[in-house]
Parts: C-alpha cells; structure tokens; sequence
C-alpha cells in the first residue's frame, strides 16, 4: 500500500528497521521493514490519554493548516516576483540607433504592463516586510499606542496601518461605520485657561514643546523639562562632544543694577570673589567680555557664600572722552534657588556704597528682570554652524568686524578657540521668514580665529528697555506669515524681509564649561522676551538634541565642574536640595517592603547632610541635636559650621598653609591681605578655623567600584598604603587588597555627585574635604612638598550603606 495513500486516510505508520545477519561485505546488508498501521484517531486518542492519572491532556496538534512560517515565507515569495507580460510577435525590423523624437504618450501606453507590475510589486514588498508602520518610523516618533490605534502614526502611513491592524485584535470592525454621537464641540485651552494652570508656578515659553518630549518637574517655582523621555542619556552626551545639544536656560534671573561707573564698581567689590581678575576689572567694564565670578555677603568674603553668577557690563557708546560718572548697566544671571539671597546682598552692598558717598548726589537702581530676558545654551562642536544657518543677520551688521567674525562661524571647529566668556551683539531678521534652516558647512579648512573682544563688536539694543518692550509679541502670526508663503511663485523659497518686519536684538556669549581636556564649549544666546519658539524652532530643526537639568547637570559633572546648588555645601540653596532630595528618599522607602529595607545608620534622614558635616568636623552628636536640627532648619544650616574656600590662588594658597608652623594663623592673614587689597575692610572678622573649612575635590576610582552621593572619603596613612601595594603585588585579585578596616578618625569628607563619568572611563566623583584632614594628608603623602595642579593623593571611597572601600585619587578642584 502507498505511504501517500495511507496518510490521506489518516493513518499513521510506525517503521522499524532491523538489521539482519552482517556479511562481510558491508554494501551486500539487507534491511527489512516492519511497518505497524495503526489509525490516526485512536493515535490521537492514545497521545491525549494523560500517563499520570492527575496530569492534564495535551492539546492536540493543529497540522491542517500551514504553519505561519510557512505562510511568511510563501508570502514574501510572492511580493518578490514581478509579473511578466507575454511575449507577443511583432516586426522583425530592428533600429540601429534611437529615435530622434519619443511620443511619450505612446511610449508610456506600450509599456503600461511593466509599470503597473512594478508599482504593484513595490506596494506588496512594501506591505509585506519584516516592519509594521509604525516600526519604519524614527524613534523620536514612535508612540507606545501606535501598534493599535492607528491615529498615533503620520496621516501620510495612516491608511497602510488601518490595513496592518486585525479587526478580532484590535476590537473594530473597519466594514461598519459606526456613527458617533453629537457632542458640544470642546473649545481649545484658551490663554486664561494656561494661566490659572500657573498660580503656583511658572511656563517658560517653550513649556507646550517640551512637556510632549520631556519629563516635567516642579522646581524653583517654575515647571520645567527633567530629562527626555527617549534613552538619551549617552546620545545626549554624544552630541554635547560631537554635534550640538540645546537646553533652554530662560528660568534663569536677570538683576539689573543702574548707576555711576565707581559706584558700581564699589558694589561689585563688597559682594563678589576677590581672588584673580574680579568683574570691576577694565577687562570686563568694557562689556566685551562676560565675568564669571562668585557672590558673598556683604563684606564676608570668603564666609558668606551665595551662588555663582554672570555679570554682563553694557558697553559704552563710542566715544572719545572716558566719563566714570555717566551711568552704566550691569546685568547678573544667577541661578533662580539663589535668586532672593542674592537680590538681598545687591541691595545691602548699594546702601553700603551708597552711605559711603554721602555727600555727593548720586544714586543705584536694583531692577528685576526676571521673565525679561530668555536665553538658550548650546554646547557642542557644531553649535556655531547651527548659529549661523538658523540666523540671518540684518544689513545694519555691517562693520568690518562683525562681518569677520560671521564668516568664520563656518569653518569653526569648536567655540572654544574663540575667547573665554566673549560677548558678540547683533540685530537679526525673524527666524520664521529663513525657516527651514541650514546647518552652515565649513568652506575651507580652519583657519585661527582671528577676531578679538571689543566695545564696538558687543554693542546690542538688547539693553533698551524700550526696544525690548516693542518686540514683547511678534508682529506676524504664523499663519500669515504662511499666507506670505504661498504667494511665492517657487514653492519652498524663503521670505524675503520686509521693511515691516520685526527685527529682534540679540546677544552672544561664548561658554565653556571647565579648563581640561575634558571640557565642554557652546554659545550662550540671549533673546527678548516673546521670542523663545521662534527661535527655538528654527535652532532644533537641525537636527540638534534638545537637553533638560539632568543633561545639563552631567555636563558639569563630566567637565569637573561644581553644580550649583548639588556641589556647593555651604550655601543656603544646598540646604533646600537636601531636603528635597531626603524627602524623596523617603517617599522612596516608605513604598519598600520593611524587610527589603536598609538598615538605618542615622535614625533622621533629614538631618543626614548635617550629620555628615558635622562628622568631618570632628563635632559631637547625639539623637537630641539632630531632633532640635531637623525642628529647626537655621539649626541644621551648615552654613553656620562651615564654609567653602575656593578661588583661583587655592593650590598656592595650600602650598602656603603646609609650609607654615601655624596654618591657621597664616590663612587669617592671607585673608585679610586679600580683603585689604580691594578696599574690603569690616570692624570685626569672624576668625577662620581650618576644621570648619571645607575644599572641593575631585575624585577618580583607581580600579572598579562606581562612588555615588554621600559615599565617604577616607585618607590612607603611609603604612597602610605600602602593605596594601605590597598585597596588590602579590596577589593580582583586586578584591583581596580592597580596605576593609575603616578608621572614623581617617574621615575627610564626602561625595557630593558621584556616578560612572562617560568622559573619564570610570567612576568619578566631585566632593568636599575638610582643610584640616587635607593640609594632613598633604604632608604626610608629599613629604612637606608643594602641591602641583595636578597632584593626586590616595584616598578610599566607602559607600554609606556598605563595608568595602575602593581605591582612588583625590585631585584639588580651585
């Protein structure tokens, strides 16, 4: 009987083949075959009959149907075959050479099988792929409901995902058209409706963009953009390094100080750094440059830290004759956590400057001009091309100089051969009549960036408080501005500006984030108020990342660089961080199971910070302190115990103090040098103790071992440094050398922001260490020798919560 045959007839057959007797030849074997027949059903029924009187059935085999692999694969055969016409008799005569003239009419007719059966053969293979729509589209446009809801992909893929989507599946049937009821149109979120939303904190004008792309948080009373909500966190730093990324930096404070030259000048030297060139400097007065300096309590320096700033001098107009008392703007850019503290300390230092000239006639107007001003930052390679395509100067730009310094724009290679902190004024056209833009490409190779800082090249109308309140709202809509469009006889070209077009007074400021190999250069561009999405627009749609606060945080951290207010411990917005942080700790692990809970080593986790510094201090404790600190927060202000040195003299400054008998003695004195130098001098000057002195460092892991915040930094004595590089020797495991032993008395400081740095290779940290434990270590490890910039120390790292340390290298941060 034929095996085909038995199987239609749903039967199966069991072969068995036996050898029989062996002969000496091998190809001389016979097999014989036991064929046992036995019905399909009873088979199926003898398969379903469980061995094990409680195991279930087994579901029976579907093998009618073909398999979906075999149905994939008979499907992709067929969108892969183009059809062929018939070949059909016709002339025998063939042209040697082609014709003069084509009808193409006749020529498209006598061919329009093959064109049919291409464009068929195109739509099936594109309809049968691997991908479903919505896979084809870029990740930035993909949405999580996409695979069902065909409205989540462009109108122009709709259709094709419609036919994509099975009815049984997605719960619709497409033949019936159901007719939805009439309902009340809902009218559109209306400008009132956006503004109750904003009772207790406030929109940046590219709020409705980034609230799509970005998550949002609730942060120093504005709502603004966290971090995207795509995996970007390494193309975020590729792009910082390699193409350009775009952070908007309007909920920045601007404080305007209006006065005579001297007088401001005055102010400026009773709140700000007094070590290096401070901002009352001719290098800065001029407004050619933009100062990046630190703010104090009046007449406290180096007590009293605020918050960093930059402050911006309006240049002065061209002139011949130099008059101190002709009055001067300045501009501060302060962080909005230190925006109160330091609008405060502005204002004392004008009254104390103000009593100091009381006999002459004169006076210093403090302004707030927060929501005046919005700005961007843009950091990367690329981020002048991006500049320079996206902005279209007006003819009034036409000096020698700007045109110099616009022209090189395209072959620059990075901002940082341009001067540190250069301010560049200019009046441009709307960016929506240029729009699309083009990223600027480079001409030529390279050449050195030739312009230098002047008065003249940073003149702006930005300052005029007039011209900014003209520009508060664009004269043109965009749909007029599309109407405009539209009556261009070549669809595409760009608008050609009108003499009644606005035109928006702006600013440019070199930025560079820290000094190393490692650092980060972009510009910094400064608008008017109402013009934060024009400009916006046009700057992403190169193709450049948009970045929010943990972006931005990161590129401090990968630069080494202090965050304000993470890195910065001794100020008063630290304090409010902490909290903040600790609160969300708690919320953290009120939500744990208990018993997946860590053991707790400070019974309060808001008074954690405190204690810390407190430790390294060398300041008893006890539960009573830390319950008075945590009801009272002036209490559990570290402020009040301590204090950051910084500057640019520190490496000598500590250079001094571990040459000197009495470091103490010597650092109240380099003080006070430093104060008189400038005219600072007070009545009374709290005494400075080395214990209550706080350093910033930088920490790089020598092995593995990744430090993260609040992990303690611990000084290793001489001896137990050469055994553990003895053990290191003998045994290569790193694990068997790492400190165990942890000596309270060792304890330097603590990890401020720590985490795996992109740039470093390892885990990297910034942190703060006491100068007593500092100015030790230095003597014992560099054997009474200066400290050079880039001399580490050894030091281990011990997380909070464990018992291992890891090996690393401390590095002054000035």
């Amino acid at each position: 009987m034929d095996v085909r045959a038995l199987l239609e007839a749903h039967v199966d057959i069991e072969i068995g083949v036996a050898d029989t007797a062996c002969h000496r030849d091998v190809h001389a074997r016979r097999a014989t075959c036991t064929c046992t027949i036995v019905s399909r059903r009873e088979a199926r029924q003898d398969r379903t009959t469980p061995k094990h009187p409680l195991m279930a059935p087994k579901r029976p085999a579907e093998t009618d149907e073909a398999s979906h692999k075999a149905r994939k694969k008979q499907r992709v055969a067929f969108a892969r075959d183009i059809a062929v016409q018939a070949a059909t008799s016709g002339s025998n005569q063939v042209n040697s050479s082609l014709p003069n003239l084509i009808d193409v009419e006749k020529f498209a007719q006598a061919r329009s099988f093959e064109i049919n059966a291409m464009k068929t053969s195109l739509d099936n293979t594109s309809t049968s792929g691997t991908h479903r729509v919505w896979q084809t589209l870029p990740r930035h446009l993909r949405r999580r409901a996409a695979s069902h809801d065909a409205r989540r992909v462009p109108l122009r893929l709709r259709d094709k995902a419609k036919a994509e989507m099975h009815p049984l599946k997605t719960g619709k049937d497409e033949g019936k058209s159901s007719k939805r009821k009439k309902k009340p149109a809902k009218s559109k979120p209306t400008h009132r409706s956006f503004l109750m939303r904003q009772i207790d904190k406030c929109w940046l004008e590219t709020h409705i963009w980034h609230a799509k792309r970005m998550h949002m948080k609730n942060i120093w009373g504005y709502r603004l953009a966290e971090s995207p909500t795509e995996k970007s966190f390494r193309p975020s730093y590729r792009a910082a390094m390699r193409d350009c990324i775009i952070h908007d930096a309007s909920y920045f404070a601007t404080i305007e100080l209006k006065g005579p030259e001297t007088l401001l000048k005055d102010l400026l030297r009773h709140c700000c750094d007094l070590q290096g060139p401070g901002p009352w400097s001719l290098r800065y007065s001029g407004g050619s440059r933009c100062a990046e300096t630190h703010i104090y309590a009046p007449d406290m320096y180096p007590l009293g830290l605020i918050a960093p700033v930059e402050i911006y001098w309006r240049p002065p107009p061209p002139s011949t004759e130099k008059d101190t008392d002709k009055s001067r703007l300045i501009w501060l850019r302060v962080h909005p956590a230190a925006f109160e503290a330091v609008f405060d300390a502005v204002q004392k230092c004008a009254s104390l400057v103000l009593d100091q000239h009381n006999g002459e006639d004169q006076e210093i107007e403090v302004a707030d001009l927060r929501g005046q001003i919005n700005a961007f930052e843009l950091i990367g390679p690329k981020s002048s091309q991006i500049i320079k395509g996206a902005l279209i100067p007006t003819e009034g730009n036409n000096s020698a100089e700007f045109t110099k310094f616009w022209d090189s724009l395209n072959n620059l290679q990075s901002s940082g051969s341009v001067p540190r902190g250069m301010v560049i004024g200019l009046e441009c056209h709307d960016p929506r009549l240029s729009f699309p833009p083009t990223k600027a490409r480079p001409t030529k190779q390279a050449d050195v960036f030739g312009t230098f800082p002047s008065s003249s090249l940073s003149q702006s109308d930005i300052w005029s408080e007039e011209r900014r309140g003209c520009l508060v709202k664009p004269r043109y809509k965009k749909a007029e501005l599309d109407k405009r469009r539209e009556a261009n006889v070549t669809p595409g070209t760009r608008l050609r500006p009108l003499r009644q077009d606005d035109r928006i007074p702006i600013m440019l400021v070199q930025k560079s984030i820290g000094t190393a190999d490692s650092s980060m250069h972009g510009w910094t561009l400064l608008i008017p108020k109402g013009w934060s999405m024009p400009f916006f627009t046009s700057l992403t749609h190169t193709g450049s990342r948009v970045g929010g606060l943990r972006e931005r945080l990161y590129q401090s951290f990968g630069s080494g660089v202090r965050h304000f207010p993470s890195d910065y411990p001794s100020t008063s917005a630290y304090l409010s961080y902490v909290q903040e942080q600790a609160a969300i700790a708690e919320d953290l692990e009120a939500r744990r199971p208990i018993a997946k809970r860590p053991p707790k080593v400070i019974p309060h986790e808001r008074s954690k910070e405190t204690v810390a510094w407190r430790a390294i201090q060398h300041i008893p404790y006890s539960d009573e302190t830390l319950l008075a600190a945590d009801r009272n927060s002036e209490a559990s202000n570290p402020s009040k115990t301590s204090w950051l040195l910084r500057g640019s003299e520190l490496i000598s400054l500590l250079n001094t103090l571990g040459n000197s008998p009495e470091p103490e003695a010597a650092l109240q004195d380099r003080i006070t040098d430093i104060r008189k130098s400038h005219g600072v001098v007070s009545e009374s000057i709290t005494p400075l103790r080395l214990d209550e002195a706080l350093v910033t460092v930088r920490v790089s892991m020598s092995g593995r071992g990744v430090p993260v915040d609040l992990c303690e930094i611990y000084s290793i004595p001489k001896g137990a440094l050469e055994q553990a590089q003895a053990a290191q020797e003998e045994s290569p495991d790193e694990e068997s050398t790492e400190p165990r032993q942890i000596v309270p008395e060792n304890l330097m400081g603590y990890v401020t922001s720590g985490s795996y740095c992109l740039s470093q290779g390892h885990g990297y940290a910034l942190g703060c260490v006491s100068l007593a434990a500092l100015l030790h270590t230095i003597k014992e490890h560099n054997q009474g020798s200066s400290l050079g910039v880039g001399t580490s120390l050894p030091v281990k790292i011990r997380v909070s919560a464990g018992n291992v340390c890891r090996f690393g290298k401390l590095m002054v941060l000035s």
